[in-house]
């Protein structure tokens, strides 16, 4: 609530999301930022949950940013994306970089409700429609200070890693949602 952002080139289609309307990004220069520091990589447990309706690879770009936080560095702390065909959640901090990937491949074209979760007890986990398709053990939030947050891009290296396609219903919770409740969001 209260996160608005500044659409740079994305337009809202009306009747082109999931639950009715949804943002457009082309995979080129299209992005929202949101603001200029953390909205979820702040609390230990945490949770980034949305709708996607992925168009595919151009063939030049095999990372497409759905959700990032980024740090003055110019460096992504915290990001859902699509990594060559497959979702990935990861999280840098300390130096280091972790992941965990789906084992699913995405078919463009269609849509795909995604949830990444960071648990401080349970780890890392990755979800697609519903059903939990990675999992890392690694537990501690980022801890470094985020300087910007988008959607449909990262800042990393100025700008690049533009997310072509649908994004809706993007939804960040300070936990970690439940196997069961993640279920009942997709079957909503």
């Amino acid at each position: 609530y209260n996160n608005y952002g500044n659409v740079s080139g994305a337009y809202f289609n009306g009747t082109g999301g999931i639950i009715g309307g949804a943002y457009k990004f082309d995979g080129i220069n299209d992005f929202i930022k949101l603001r200029d520091s953390a909205l979820i990589s702040q609390y230990p447990s945490h949770t980034i949950e949305c709708w996607i309706y992925w168009n595919g690879s151009n063939g030049t770009i095999g990372l497409q940013d759905i959700y990032a936080e980024d740090r003055s560095t110019n460096e992504v702390v915290e990001y859902l994306n699509i990594y060559w065909g497959a979702p990935q959640f990861a999280i840098v901090t300390g130096g280091a970089r972790y992941s965990t990937d789906s084992n699913v491949s995405l078919q463009p074209n269609r849509w795909y409700y995604l949830v990444g979760i960071l648990d401080s007890i349970g780890g890392m986990s990755i979800y697609v429609n519903g059903n939990k398709t990675g999992t890392n053990s690694h537990t501690d939030r980022v801890s470094d200070t985020i300087t910007s947050v988008q959607i449909g891009k990262v800042t990393n290296g100025g700008g690049r890693d533009f997310f072509s396609g649908y994004i809706d219903e993007l939804i960040l919770y300070n936990l970690p949602l439940s196997s069961e409740q993640i279920l009942e969001h997709y079957f909503k």
